[in-house]
């Protein structure tokens, strides 16, 4: 049987990324006494659409990390798929809550993390 390692280790770290963003943006509307939207605050944006992003893609990641491990993965391919996934979202709330390229890098690890963990999910079930 399966430890689930990968999943318990990149799930957990995401879930924490998640968490840290949410804060973030709590934060920033106490601050800026901005309960709903975000009145056009170009920070507040950033960190809702961070925030918002990670919320979308995590959840399916962290799925297709157990349904590969369930299925077989071995460490090594369970490790790599997860850490892709994983700099590839931070490299995404990086970037979009700066100025620096770790958005359009960050994106195109997540998609293809996600590609990759789908075709490996596939071959695992169907060979």
């Amino acid at each position: 049987m399966t430890t689930l390692a990968a999943t318990t280790l990149y799930g957990s770290l995401l879930t924490i990324l998640l968490v840290c963003l949410s804060i973030y943006v709590g934060l920033l509307r106490l601050n800026k006494r901005i309960m709903l939207g975000t009145n056009e605050d170009p920070q507040l944006t950033k960190a809702s659409r961070a925030q918002g992003n990670a919320a979308e893609y995590i959840p399916t990641g962290i799925v297709m990390l157990l349904v590969c491990e369930l299925l077989g993965a071995t460490s090594m391919a369970a490790h790599s798929l997860g850490g892709a996934f994983l700099l590839g979202r931070l490299l995404h709330a990086i970037g979009i809550l700066g100025t620096n390229p770790g958005r359009l890098i960050g994106i195109n690890l997540t998609w293809a993390s996600m590609a990759a963990m789908a075709g490996y999910a596939l071959m695992l079930k169907f060979g």
